[in-house]
């Protein structure tokens, strides 16, 4: 029906970290891969389809919906779908999963799609459909790499020019000095470049070199695992004394409910067991990201147990911190019946997708009278009234996404307004940045350029501990 009728065709492939095996069983999932769209506000299985269809309800930005329907067919190397729009909108996309060239780790995941529409909306439906599939496509590969990263190694060249970029428009609009966003810019891209030839996942071990102690056997792992920047007030073990400082601002009880969030690999499960000067709940849940971390986090606790049997054994969760549709094991899940007294978030929730919904999700799951406590990151003002020259600098170092750039005031009001009661703010920002930075800079001149980074970002940021109660 051409004119009338165009095709548009796209065509993207992604490296990850995967087992082949365990890339087509996600995609065989059919209800967490619909939950991953971008758009998708519901959906819902057709009895007897078959192959099966679901009908799906996607709702856009400008604030109408869409309703259509979508059938899913499974084939060994990964899924087939075909959408039915209506107004003459039709949608077919092929997921195919490909070991990768030369032995490289991991699998390449293939996606190929086809769009016949009405030339009139085509401009619309290509531009909505291109954003969103592949947004579509980062939030598979984090759910399958379990990660919290939004640039990967595929492209650290495009990265670095889109930084010089912005130097340039910063310099002519006069916004910095030009000096001190080249420093930033090099410091950001060597950091990046360090951490990419070491390993796919920014998550994953390297943390054991930050928990070293002088003297130690360098190829000996070390005693402890924390993933925190500490609590340098009294220059004592820093990173347990801000895992105790969050857990005296949730008021842990002796035989209380906790949930450990973003728990890595189970330092602070570990301190919630067996520190003396923590009391011992009756019941231990825990979630994290990283299969490595998840897995880690359970060996320890084994291993832990298997020396002292009457410590009691986590329920340990791996996902995001935030509950997504067709994640119904997820301790956050509307129909998951357990309540916790206390909730925890050690340096973590600013990462999270969005830090406002896993708040809203956490009240919903406290006892009353339970309480949240997170060691978190907010800042002097919202992003709405930060100088051009913050939002430069928060784009180039993408620490933090954008829903989470939340001034101090609006963080504690946000929670007042969810319905969380007795909220509490502690600004420790003076007793965390300088001396994380001054650490990170004595381990070598990796770190020693991620603390020149992290001090750009310091000087426009606040470290808090914030606390809120569920309504008794």
């Amino acid at each position: 029906m051409w004119p009338f009728i165009l095709t548009r065709t796209f065509f993207t492939s992604r490296q990850v970290a995967v087992s082949q095996r365990d890339a087509v069983d996600f995609l065989h999932d059919v209800p967490s891969f619909i939950s991953l769209g971008p758009l998708v506000e519901s959906y819902a299985l057709e009895e007897g389809s078959d192959p099966c269809t679901y009908t799906i309800v996607d709702r856009f930005k400008m604030g109408f919906t869409t309703t259509y329907r979508a059938t899913f067919t499974t084939c060994d190397d990964g899924l087939d779908v075909e959408v039915n729009a209506g107004a003459w909108t039709r949608l077919r996309t092929e997921y195919r999963v490909r070991p990768t060239q030369g032995g490289e780790l991991g699998v390449l995941m293939i996606e190929h799609v086809t769009v016949y529409g009405l030339f009139c909306f085509m401009p619309f439906i290509y531009a909505t459909l291109t954003k969103s599939h592949l947004e579509g496509q980062e939030r598979l590969v984090r759910a399958l790499e379990k990660r919290h990263v939004r640039f990967t190694l595929l492209y650290p060249c495009s990265i670095f020019v889109l930084t010089i970029a912005l130097l340039h428009l910063s310099y002519y609009l006069n916004v910095v000095p030009a000096y001190a966003f080249y420093v930033v810019a090099i410091a950001s891209f060597l950091t990046f470049i360090f951490f990419a030839n070491k390993r796919s996942d920014p998550y994953g071990t390297f943390h054991y070199s930050l928990n070293k102690l002088p003297g130690e056997d360098p190829d000996a792992p070390p005693q402890t695992e924390w993933l925190n920047m500490g609590y340098w007030k009294f220059d004592l073990i820093v990173f347990l004394a801000l895992a105790l400082k969050l857990i005296r601002a949730a008021d842990s009880q002796a035989g209380g409910r906790i949930l450990d969030v973003g728990h890595g690999s189970g330092e602070s499960l570990i301190l919630l067991l067996s520190h003396p000067d923590v009391r011992r709940p009756s019941k231990l849940s825990g979630i994290t990201s990283l299969p490595a971390h998840h897995q880690r986090s359970r060996d320890r606790i084994a291993s832990m147990r298997l020396r002292n049997p009457d410590i009691i054994e986590p329920k340990l969760y791996l996902g995001d911190a935030v509950y997504r549709l067709g994640r119904e094991d997820h301790p956050l899940s509307p129909n998951n019946t357990d309540m916790y007294d206390s909730i925890l978030a050690l340096d973590c929730a600013y990462h999270f997708h969005t830090r406002r919904d896993f708040l809203r999700q956490s009240l919903s799951h406290l006892a009353p009278g339970g309480r949240i406590a997170l060691a978190d990151i907010c800042f002097p003002m919202s992003w709405r009234t930060m100088s051009l020259r913050t939002r430069v600098l928060l784009t180039i170092l993408n620490m933090i996404p954008e829903e989470n750039i939340v001034s101090l005031d609006e963080y504690e009001a946000d929670m007042r307004n969810m319905g969380y009661v007795d909220v509490k703010v502690e600004d420790i920002s003076e007793d965390v940045f300088p001396g994380f930075i001054r650490f990170l800079k004595s381990r070598g001149w990796g770190w020693w350029i991620f603390g020149k980074v992290m001090s750009e970002f310091a000087g426009r940021a606040r470290f808090v501990v914030v606390s809120g109660c569920a309504a008794a």
